[in-house]
């Protein structure tokens, strides 16, 4: 069975990056049910054998879905909550299925040629998108590979990941012929698909850990890692710099040929240093320089300084820069602390920061910072993502979990370093742990975390060099748990196991609800969508857009004048329930509120964009929504002879126009604060149209030449006929003939706007 698992386990590994990384939900259901029902399948070999001992070593993997289910409590996102849950318990599960599989030492040996081919096919994928050879949606964002993963940073680093895990296992001692092939091809490829990444992040990342790979390996393998890290960078430059170029009639792939040459000379290179000792011909001390404790230290000094007068060079647009492609040069121009990208994302972690401090135990659930982050947000950016891993964790599972996680893959490292110090399998050691330290430093600055296959990935290297005998109980378990250790791992078997079982049966519910609601989208039937999202709510009540449809068609429905009280009864319910799932969620409320509006119900709709704008200080649409029905209300209530109310609602108007005004002028204090609006906060023209109607009605006639004075855009040149007309209609004759003066319409345009705002609004 160990190669039962080991196959499907391999298949999923290989073919799981083409489903985008696993990043969107709806993608990974099918995985889940493979890892779940795998899972369920040793478990039962295991028990009907007596077997359950040779997994318990693993067990504190049970930690990782652990914390997500004591954040689904308090979760702001149920969705969001479960579909962690499912992530994490998919992950744990998917530890114990390797981790027994590789028990058989064949599979052992297997795992790192397996990783090799997934990054072989990820890196020439993207080779042969560039080519036009094959299609893949997103495979390019602004001219930058971003491959499977739909972006180029998380991509980038990826490819990091694979060339230095492939740099250091061509330092193995006796490789056979067929791995010195495995590991060179691919290292060009590698390279080039990063420089084109163009992530700056990993620009910045890249050298420092390829230094700490080379600070681990002994002096005679320091010189390998050095003589193919120098042939191919060298190699891809040549080659994106080919890529530049235009295609000619004898070369319809520019760099294709460039590509091919440099890749088989990688290779002649590997065979050249492993099978001639070209190195060790070369220097006939190496051997002595491997005995000197100093000796290690030799070649990392040197590349050091290297690297430096290279900064001096790329500094000052020395002779090495001006040898670079130009795409190139001009994203390392843009590499400073001060950028606007990397300042944004230390707002964002400022804002996560406190936002963990309203729960700092537990977290918010799984996926949190998308459903609340605007609640806490300095900036009017825009960003369903932290860009952090690290604080999205504090946020989703809170300290307590956060810090668990962190012991957890602190303790990897630790059987890690000591199977180093004891020089067992150093290589393949080495090989792990910089293409995990890539992934988990890039990390701290990205959210590659939120991707299913990095943790695929993650997992995978961990067990390559994590063996049964390597795990070992901490002395504090034992004296907590005495004798009782290996009954409470069995104990937190089982629960596990009956948690994937309720997984499984979830997640299958919810996948079958998202079919329901695809149909329904291709649906032209109201009756028959209906019936479709029925379903999916029947099977999922998580999921608000599953609502928001079936709203939607109860709306169309009740337009329809079929079942009009019934219907508008049952949207009133879909809206509280919807209410409910994400309560803290500014957009959802306002979208809650527009249900509300489309069905005549506008005084509980301005309590809900009220409620929305109390949370949101940065939503330029709710703002204006909420505008545009105080003063329609205001002006039927004019129409009808209510003056109380239409005082009443034109002063929520004005009111809600001044906090618009007060929050814009906030956050325009801030220097930096056009290059963090995202979100495109701002005051539309028609927002200022209505609140001219609204100081009208509430006979404010200061304020009306205080907004029009502050006018400076060209574009809202008709607010100044505007509100000539609405002093001229309050008597105040000399304000308005001041008013046109300022305006620089020709008279003819006047009096044509003067038409239709007569036409517009019954006041005139």
């Amino acid at each position: 069975m160990n190669w039962f698992i080991f196959i499907v386990l391999s298949l999923l590994f290989i073919v799981t990056p083409y489903e985008r990384g696993l990043y969107f939900n709806t993608d990974v259901y099918t995985v889940y049910f493979f890892i779940f029902s795998l899972f369920i399948m040793l478990v039962v070999r295991l028990l009907i054998r007596s077997e359950t001992n040779s997994i318990l070593p693993i067990a504190f993997v049970i930690i990782f879905p652990f914390c997500f289910f004591l954040s689904l409590f308090n979760a702001q996102n149920p969705q969001g909550a479960w579909d962690s849950l499912f992530q994490w318990t998919a992950n744990a599960a998917f530890v114990f299925l390797i981790f027994w599989a590789a028990k058989e030492r064949k599979i052992k040996q297997w795992m790192p040629h397996v990783f090799q081919l997934t990054g072989i096919w990820i890196a020439w994928h993207m080779i042969f998108l560039h080519f036009g050879w094959l299609f893949y949606p997103n495979a390019f964002i602004a001219d930058r590979f971003s491959g499977v993963f739909q972006y180029p940073n998380t991509f980038g680093m990826i490819m990091i990941a694979f060339y230095l895990f492939s740099l250091v296992m061509l330092t193995n001692e006796n490789l056979k012929g067929y791995e010195i092939a495995l590991y060179s091809f691919p290292l060009v490829a590698f390279m080039v698909c990063f420089i084109e990444s163009y992530s700056r992040g990993m620009y910045l990342l890249f050298p420092v850990i390829w230094i700490v790979g080379l600070l681990l390996l002994t002096p005679k393998n320091q010189l390998k890692y050095i003589c193919y890290s120098a042939v191919t960078m060298v190699s891809a430059l040549f080659v994106t710099r080919a890529f530049e170029r235009d295609s000619t009639p004898f070369h319809d792939y520019p760099g294709l040929t460039y590509l091919l040459l440099f890749t088989v000379l990688t290779i002649a290179l590997g065979f050249a240093l492993e099978r001639l000792n070209v190195i060790e011909r070369c220097i006939k001390n190496i051997e002595r320089w491997n005995e000197k404790r100093w000796g290690q230290f030799v070649a990392p000094m040197a590349i050091v300084a290297i690297c430096l007068l290279g900064l001096l060079d790329l500094t000052n647009e020395g002779l090495v820069y001006k040898q670079l492609p130009e795409n190139l040069q001009e994203r390392i121009n843009s590499i400073n602390p001060e950028n606007n990208t990397a300042r944004e994302r230390y707002y964002f972690m400022q804002d996560a920061l406190a936002m963990s401090k309203e729960s700092p135990l537990i977290g918010f659930g799984g996926e949190a910072w998308a459903s609340i982050y605007k609640n806490y947000q300095q900036l009017p950016y825009q960003s369903n993502k932290i860009h952090n891993g690290f604080f999205e964790w504090i946020v989703d599972i809170g300290w307590i979990g956060f810090l668990l996680f962190v012991a957890v893959f602190l303790y990897f490292y630790y059987v890690m370093t000591k199977n180093y110090l004891k020089k067992k399998e150093t290589a393949l050691q080495i090989a792990v742990f910089v293409a995990t330290l890539t992934i988990f430093s890039h990390s701290f600055i990205d959210f590659n975390m939120s991707y299913g296959t990095i943790w695929l990935m993650v997992f995978w290297l961990f067990t390559m060099v994590i063996h049964h005998e390597h795990i070992v109980v901490p002395k504090f378990w034992e004296k907590v748990s005495g004798a009782n250790s290996h009954k409470l791992g069995r104990n937190s078997l089982y629960a596990f196991s009956i948690l994937v079982i309720v997984c499984f049966v979830i997640s299958y519910r919810f996948s079958m609800a998202d079919q329901y609601y695809n149909q329904a989208q291709d649906s032209k039937y109201l009756a028959e969508r209906e019936e479709l999202l029925s379903k999916a709510v029947a099977l999922n009540q998580n999921e608000s857009k599953y609502w928001f449809f079936l709203a939607d068609t109860y709306i169309r429905i009740k337009q329809q004048n079929i079942n009009v009280n019934e219907n508008r009864r049952i949207i009133k319910e879909i809206n509280h329930k919807i209410v409910s799932l994400e309560p803290s969620n500014s957009y959802l409320l306002y979208r809650a509120g527009v249900m509300l509006e489309r069905i005549g119900m506008k005084e509980e709709a301005l309590e809900k964009y009220a409620t929305a704008l109390s949370m949101d200080q940065f939503d330029t649409e709710i703002y204006q929504h909420t505008i545009n029905l105080t003063v329609s209300m205001a002006l039927d209530a004019s129409a009808a002879g209510d003056q109380s109310r239409m005082v009443h609602y034109a002063r929520l108007a004005a009111h809600t126009y001044e906090m618009l005004q007060e929050n814009i002028e906030a956050v325009q204090s801030v220097d930096v604060w056009h290059y963090h609006n995202s979100r495109d906060f701002h005051i539309p023209f028609v927002t200022k149209e209505k609140a001219l109607i609204s100081y009208f009605m509430l006979e404010k006639e200061d304020e009306i030449g205080s907004l029009v004075t502050a006018v400076t855009n060209e574009g809202e040149s008709d607010l100044f006929v505007l509100a000539g007309m609405l002093l001229q209609e309050l008597g105040h004759w000399k304000k308005a003939e001041l008013i046109y003066q300022n305006n620089e319409l020709h008279p003819n345009e006047t009096e044509d706007l003067k038409k239709k705002y007569q036409e517009k609004y019954e006041i005139f």
